[in-house]
């Protein structure tokens, strides 16, 4: 949207390189990148700016979900990646949004469903659930 003279246009945004929508956050959006076919790209569509993400590990897109978090110390934005590997474990790892490199995490065997709930906070403690 572009606002001029106290009118506002909304205008298409042309970039090619916009997939999937795997998960937003106070007006950020985390999305495949289709121009690289690796990596994802967090979108601020008010301001039109892109930061890429490298990938962190690969598995099955129907085996691995995505979440977008604003942690408030140290007050930046984080990308958490769950995914089942090879031996059916689920991994975990983080990355904070400006810097290169994936952080592991935890990993469990997976007996259960999990699902994020409806907040983009990393300080709640009740963001991810699981259900027996």
């Amino acid at each position: 949207m572009e606002i001029k003279d106290g009118k506002s246009t909304v205008k298409e945004y042309n970039e090619t390189c916009i997939g999937k929508i795997r998960a937003t956050c106070n007006g950020l959006i985390l999305l495949e990148n289709r121009m690289k076919k690796e990596g994802f790209i967090v979108m601020n569509p008010v301001t039109r700016e892109l930061l890429t993400i490298p990938l962190g590990t690969q598995s099955s897109p129907h085996h691995e979900s995505y979440g977008l978090v604003f942690c408030h110390r140290p007050s930046n934005y984080k990308v958490v990646h769950l995914f089942r590997d090879e031996s059916q474990y689920i991994g975990c790892e983080i990355i904070n949004i400006g810097s290169g490199s994936w952080s592991h995490g935890w990993t469990f065997f997976w007996t259960f469903w999990l699902a994020w709930l409806r907040t983009c906070f990393c300080n709640a403690s009740s963001t991810l659930a699981s259900f027996y």
